[in-house]
């Protein structure tokens, strides 16, 4: 399988595109205790050390946006994904904090 370059969406084009389509999974890489502390709506908690063997709860056919803290971690996330198959694969860039800087809702 050729791999393609994966590409980083922002967090306000990531969440208008979240909004508007119900088919897009988030999956937040950070560690269970900040998932916990605040985190994009809907997103999905799987540690980036657990994501090879938890790929399966997530759905290769659909859309995935990838969130760690700050936007590197889920660098390597998005890399685990496309290395199982998933065609559609983003990173949000500057992670969560991003997302937290431009005022966007996040859940606790």
């Amino acid at each position: 399988m050729q791999r393609t370059e994966i590409q980083e969406i922002g967090p306000e084009e990531a969440w208008r595109a979240i909004q508007a389509r119900s088919e897009i999974q988030v999956v937040d890489v950070r560690d269970p205790e900040s998932y916990l502390a605040h985190h994009v709506p809907g997103a999905l908690s799987i540690p980036l050390a657990g994501l090879p063997r938890r790929v399966g709860e997530l759905d290769p056919s659909r859309p995935v946006y990838v969130l760690c803290m700050k936007g590197k971690r889920s660098l390597e996330g998005a890399q685990v994904l496309q290395e199982q198959g998933f065609a559609e694969v983003f990173t949000v860039a500057r992670g969560t904090d991003g997302w937290k800087d431009m005022g966007l809702p996040l859940e606790s």
